[in-house]
């Protein structure tokens, strides 16, 4: 059997430790009050006037990946400490729109029209992906990718979807990004040590519709890679003059990468936060067009017309023993740079 690293082990080290404390965090801070993006965007969507914030207050429900449902008008989150994704309102109040017995643990979430797609782990702690209804939570596909991923730990950590209908996933520890076509056939799309890391190296990842590449995020390395659709083999490095350690990542309207993470950036502070990443050949190169620093950190964010809605799981926190019994998301609202 090969090893493999899953959120499960997590859980319940969660559940079995003697629990010291517990926490009811605030809403994070963000300064400064907006992101820069590159341009002035329009995305409209028929939901109420945004909330500034809201606070999930689910113990223990380790919310890891969040999107935004602008049928329903509802934020959905996951769950690193259960097989669960919760459908919250702006007031805070959620329902439990999925619980999946045969699940222990869910990160990344993508909204693809009325598809949850979800990066989890089984409930014996293989790495696998998930399909659920957006509107009522039942389950439409469920894949075992143990077989994709080698004879070393996984991760399975974030996802998004092409023109097609495919999906591609990233395995943080496995250095590999695997692919899913609308008939269910699962493969490994790309697999290279430039996508691994020490502990988490491929993770946020974007589909660039109008260049046909798919943009991802190396954690450990501090580094994105473009990758081409036709020819994966073909990827190079962003070049960029900064490390961005990626960890959440969105296409904004604007054209930007939103990415959830941290950023050293030359002549400035390194910040934790959001970063807002531009490119104008291709995503061969690109350049920091913003930066939000927040108080605590976030690990994925949403998109709420243009509006940004990261969450804050408190991992460390809650890995270490300690049981958050809130989980806050906070709005930052982006103002075009030109």
């Amino acid at each position: 059997m090969h090893a493999r690293f899953t959120f499960i082990s997590i859980a319940a080290f969660l559940i079995s430790c003697n629990v010291a404390c517990t926490l009811t965090p605030e809403v994070p801070s963000a300064s400064p009050a907006s992101l820069n993006v590159s341009s002035a965007a329009v995305n409209d969507i028929a939901c109420p006037t945004p909330p500034s914030g809201l606070t999930v207050a689910f113990p223990n429900l380790i919310p890891e990946g969040i999107e935004f449902d602008p049928i329903q008008c509802r934020f959905l989150l996951s769950s690193l400490s259960m097989g669960v994704i919760v459908a919250v309102e702006d007031d805070g109040s959620f329902t439990t729109l999925v619980d999946d017995p045969g699940v222990s643990s869910i990160a990344g979430l993508h909204l693809d029209d009325r598809r949850i797609l979800a990066c989890l782990s089984l409930a014996d702690g293989r790495p696998g992906f998930g399909i659920y209804d957006a509107d009522d939570g039942s389950p439409l596909a469920m894949f075992d990718l143990s077989g994709l991923a080698g004879q070393g730990g996984s991760l399975i950590n974030d996802c998004t979807v092409d023109a097609d209908g495919n999906a591609f996933i990233t395995d943080s520890m496995a250095g590999a990004i695997y692919r899913i076509t609308p008939i269910g056939e699962a493969s490994v799309f790309l697999a290279a040590p430039e996508l691994a890391g020490a502990t988490v190296g491929a993770n946020g990842i974007e589909f660039i519709p109008d260049d046909e590449v798919l943009v991802v995020g190396n954690t450990n390395a501090g580094a994105l890679f473009r990758i081409p659709l036709d020819d994966p083999q073909a990827f190079t490095q962003v070049q960029i003059d900064a490390t961005i350690n990626t960890d959440g990542m969105l296409l904004h309207p604007s054209g930007d990468l939103v990415i959830t993470g941290s950023a050293t950036i030359p002549g400035a502070e390194s910040i934790t936060g959001l970063i807002s990443v531009g490119s104008s050949d291709g995503w061969m190169s690109a350049s920091v067009v913003g930066t939000v620093a927040t108080s605590a950190r976030p690990t994925t964010s949403a998109l709420r017309g243009t509006d940004i809605y990261p969450v804050f799981p408190f991992l460390i926190e809650s890995f270490t023993g300690t049981m958050v019994t809130q989980f806050p998301v906070l709005r930052v609202p982006v103002t075009a740079a030109n």
